[in-house]
C-alpha cells in the first residue's frame, strides 16, 4: 500500500473513532444546537433546523442520549440548548440534569423547535439556527459555517483543500484487507485502546445487567463459553 493511501486510512479511521454519547445522529443535532447557543451568547426565543432527509430518518424514532427516554428531532436540539456543552461535541450532553430534562419538555411543549427537511445536500446536514446559525456538513462534529447577525463568523469548504476534509472514496474491500494486514500497531495504537478500554466497559454493562432483549445474556446461557459464542454475545450486549 503507497504512503499516501497508508496515510488516509490512517486519517479515515482516527476521523471515525471518536467517542460519543449514544447514537450519533441526535447527538450531531444537540451538538449543532449547543453550539448555537454559545455564539448566540443567550438563551434563545426559539430553534429552526434544517436537516437531510437521512439525519431526520435516524433521529425521527431514537431515543435522545441522557434524556431519560424522550425521542426526536425537537427533543435533541432543544436539550442541546438547554443543557449542552458544544466544547464536548459528541458528548455534548454528558452532563445534562433534570432540570434541563423537565425545561426541555416544556419548551417541545411551547413548540420551542422547529424542523424542515433540505433536499439536494450531503446525507449529513444540519442547520441549527437560533438568532446565530450553525452549519455541520460531511462529518457529525465538521461545523462548515457559522453566521450570526448576517456576519460570517467562520467558514470553511469540505473539499480536498480543507484540513478537515477527508476523503472517504478511497475505501474499498481491497484495500481494507491490506491495511488492517500492513497497518502499523503504533499508528493507531492510542485510538484503538481507547475504543477497546470504551466497548468493553459498554458491553460489560450490557453483559450483567437485564437490558432490552438481552441477546449477549441469552447468547451465554444458552450456548455455553465458546470464543465464538462469547464474541457474539459481547458484540450484541454492546
Amino acid at each position: 500500500m503507497d504512503q499516501k493511501l497508508y496515510d488516509s486510512y490512517v486519517k479515515i479511521l482516527k476521523n471515525e473513532l471518536v467517542p460519543a454519547l449514544g447514537c450519533t445522529e441526535p447527538i450531531a443535532i444537540a451538538y449543532a444546537a449547543a453550539k448555537a447557543h454559545e455564539v448566540l451568547g443567550q438563551m434563545p426565543e426559539k430553534i429552526e433546523l434544517c436537516c437531510s432527509g437521512n439525519i431526520i430518518k435516524n433521529v425521527k424514532g431514537v431515543k435522545v442520549p441522557n434524556s431519560n427516554g424522550l425521542k426526536g428531532i425537537d427533543v435533541a436540539a432543544t436539550l442541546g440548548v438547554v443543557g449542552g456543552r458544544a466544547d464536548r461535541e459528541l458528548e455534548v450532553l454528558e452532563d445534562v440534569t433534570e432540570a434541563d430534562i423537565e425545561k426541555t419538555k416544556e419548551l417541545v411543549q411551547q413548540g420551542f423547535c422547529t424542523c424542515t427537511l433540505k433536499e439536494g445536500v450531503e446525507n449529513l446536514y444540519i442547520v441549527a439556527k437560533v438568532i446565530a446559525g450553525v452549519t455541520i456538513v460531511n462529518r457529525h462534529t465538521l461545523i462548515s459555517r457559522i453566521v450570526k447577525d448576517g456576519e460570517v463568523l467562520y467558514q470553511i469548504a469540505a473539499h480536498e483543500d480543507s484540513p478537515e476534509y477527508v476523503d472517504k472514496s478511497v475505501l474499498n474491500v481491497k484495500d481494507i484487507l491490506e491495511f488492517a494486514d500492513t497497518v502499523r500497531i503504533e499508528d493507531v495504537k492510542d485510538i484503538l485502546d481507547r475504543q477497546i478500554t470504551m466497548n468493553s466497559a459498554i458491553s460489560d454493562e450490557g453483559l450483567n445487567h437485564p437490558y432490552g432483549a438481552q441477546v449477549g445474556r441469552t447468547l451465554l446461557n444458552d450456548y455455553g463459553n465458546d470464543v465464538k459464542i462469547r464474541a457474539r454475545a459481547r458484540a450484541a450486549a454492546g
